[in-house]
This record gives structure tokens, C-alpha cells and sequence, in this order.
């Protein structure tokens, strides 16, 4: 009987030690099942914050070289604008002289375009002074929509007529800018168009668009009747010295984008093709300070 019983205590016994081995097994198993998801989770929200941080420095670097290329931007307009500045002062002396010159020559063909062109020319001097004393000077006012319809369709009607091009202008926009902005809207507009006249054929059509865009935003869409851009010219279109037409010098372009950038503009090629090219200019219109 005490035989029996040391073997039941000692079966008992071994139980309770198989329990407690389970149970400590169960809970090492536990434990380590808990290490490696804290560690996975640790090392998993690391390479997600790794991954933003990342992408937030890739951004900045992006918006870092847009803004360094704004500013190299910039300062060339700037430039430009000194340069010009000086050149339209020398040129308005030199002009008033070559229309005397050329007033001499009588009616023939000849002359009567050397007339048309020293007047075209005349005209462009005296436009470009215009904007650089408005920009020198206090003065403000306001232009409303149709004014500046009316601006481009003065510019360039005149070579419109001469190369038998239609120039329509339609103005669906209601608001009004500031007359520094608006000189610069229509001095790029004009770029625009003259370069879609050149494009465009004998009986064909330049139309041109001003209307409100989303949010206190002006829409300048100029679209021609020719043959589109080449392929290999529309990465560098903007860049000056890129010209698809003979004899162009592939400035126009790129001083207009520049013009657009110093009122905070953007100047695009919106579409292009075997039946024409449509470029776009979106302006911000400054924010109006209620009085007090």
C-alpha cells in the first residue's frame, strides 16, 4: 500500500511538473511571439517614417530647384528689363529719324512698306516704353476685360490684315487687373498672336480667348490655324534660340514665359497638331484690400 501510494504521488508529481513545463513553454513562446512584433512593428513604422521622410525630402528638393530656377528666371527678366530699357530709349530718336527718311520715298511699293514697317515699329517702341514707365512710376489703374481685347486687337490687327488672317477676339472675362499686369498680359498676348498669324495661311483664323478661370485666375488662350509645333522642338519650346519657323529667332517664347513668371504667370503649350496649336496664359489676379 505505501508502495502504491509513492507511485501515485510520484505520478502526480511527474504531472504537475509536465503542467508547469507546458505552461512555462506556452508563455517563453508568448513572450518571444510579443519580442518580434514589437520589433517587426518598431521596424515597420521606422521604414514607413523612413519612406516619408524620403518623399518629403525629395519634394524639397523639387521645390528648391523650382524656386532656384525662378529666381535665375527672375533676375534675367530683370535684366532683360534694364536692357531693354535702354535699348527703347536709343531706338526712339533712331526711329522718328528712319520715319522721316523713309517719308521721302514717295508711293512706291518699296516705300510704302518701308513706311508700314518703321510705323509697326514706331508703335512697338512706344508700347514697350509705355509699360516700362508705368512700371517706374506710382501710377495705377484699372483695366477691365474688354479693354484689354481691345489693346490686342489694336496690336495686331494690322498684320493680321496683311497676311489675310482672321483675328477673332472674344472676352468672357468680367473682372479687371491692375494696368502694370494688364500691359504685360497683353504685351505676351501679342506675342502670341503674332506668332500664330505667322503660322497660320492666307484665309485662315487666329482666335483669340480672355475668360475667368477657376478662383481669382485670368485664362489668355491664343490658338492658331497651322500645322502644330514639330515633335522635336515642343521640350525646349520656351528656351530661347528654339524657333520651328525660318529665319525666327526663338526669343519670343522664352520672353514671354519670362514676362508671365514676374506676374506670377504660367505660359504653356496646351495643344498642338496637324490642324493648329493652342498656347495658354494663366495670370492670379491680385487680391483686392477693401478700403477703410
Amino acid at each position: 500500500a505505501s508502495l502504491l501510494n509513492t507511485t501515485d504521488s510520484w505520478k502526480q508529481f511527474s504531472g504537475e511538473l509536465a503542467a508547469i513545463d507546458r505552461q512555462m513553454r506556452n508563455q517563453t513562446l508568448a513572450t518571444i511571439g510579443i519580442g518580434l512584433s514589437v520589433i517587426t512593428g518598431v521596424f515597420g513604422a521606422a521604414y514607413v517614417g523612413l519612406r516619408r521622410a524620403g518623399r518629403e525630402i525629395a519634394h524639397g528638393n523639387a521645390s528648391l530647384a523650382q524656386a532656384e530656377g525662378r529666381l535665375t528666371l527672375s533676375a534675367k527678366a530683370s535684366a532683360l528689363g534694364q536692357i531693354t530699357s535702354h535699348l527703347m530709349h536709343g531706338l526712339q530718336g533712331s526711329m522718328a529719324g528712319l520715319h522721316a527718311a523713309v517719308g521721302v520715298g514717295g508711293g512706291a511699293p518699296d516705300w510704302t512698306a518701308a513706311q508700314a514697317y518703321t510705323r509697326r515699329m514706331e508703335t512697338l517702341v512706344g508700347e514697350t516704353m509705355a509699360i516700362l514707365n508705368d512700371r517706374r512710376t506710382s501710377l495705377v489703374y484699372d483695366l477691365a476685360g474688354q479693354d484689354l481685347a481691345e489693346l490686342i486687337v489694336r496690336r495686331n490687327a494690322g498684320a493680321a490684315d496683311e497676311r489675310k488672317v482672321a483675328l477673332e477676339v472674344e472676352c468672357r472675362f468680367a473682372g479687371r487687373v491692375d494696368n502694370r499686369r494688364g500691359s504685360l498680359i497683353c504685351l505676351i498676348a501679342s506675342n502670341l498672336v503674332q506668332n500664330a498669324i505667322a503660322a497660320s495661311g492666307a484665309g485662315q483664323r487666329v482666335r483669340v480667348e480672355l475668360r475667368q478661370g477657376p478662383g481669382p485666375c485670368l485664362h489668355a488662350e491664343v490658338a492658331d490655324s497651322g500645322t502644330g509645333v514639330p515633335e522635336s522642338l515642343r521640350e525646349h519650346l520656351f528656351e530661347p534660340g528654339c524657333s520651328g519657323r525660318a529665319g525666327g529667332t526663338g526669343l519670343g517664347l522664352a520672353i514671354s514665359r519670362l514676362l508671365a513668371l514676374q506676374i506670377d504667370g504660367e505660359l504653356t503649350l496646351a495643344e498642338t497638331g496637324p490642324s493648329g496649336s493652342r498656347f495658354c496664359l494663366s495670370v492670379p489676379l491680385a487680391e483686392r484690400v477693401p478700403a477703410t
